[in-house]
């Protein structure tokens, strides 16, 4: 996806985002909360503060939704805890507004 069809956005737009919506504090403060660990991590890969990171495709409006979405969902739904194995890792390439960058694989 092109840095055209989608605004960068900082991690405190995406903040004042969340936080203009109409959630409960409960789905907005845990959104908030996954949206802070990857702007940390994010931070911590282009040394720079969480606070500045700019996000591509994490901060278009349908990574947003999905992200609190599944959050407002697993409230309504009373799911306290979600539990996951390692995702299998493929290979190849994949484009991003970064460029072509490769998919992690498994080593032997």
């Amino acid at each position: 996806m092109s840095s055209q069809l989608h605004p960068h956005r900082r991690f405190s737009d995406i903040k004042d985002l969340i936080r203009a919506g109409n959630l409960s504090p409960s789905v907005r403060d845990k959104s908030i909360a996954i949206f802070e660990s990857i702007a940390l991590e994010e931070g911590k890969i282009h040394g720079c503060p969480a606070e500045d990171v700019h996000f591509h495709e994490v901060g278009a409006v349908d990574s947003i939704v999905d992200i609190v979405g599944s959050v407002l969902g697993m409230e309504d739904l009373g799911i306290a805890a979600v539990c996951a194995s390692s995702l299998p890792l493929g290979s190849g390439f994949v484009d991003t507004s970064h460029g072509r960058i490769p998919l992690p694989r498994l080593q032997p």
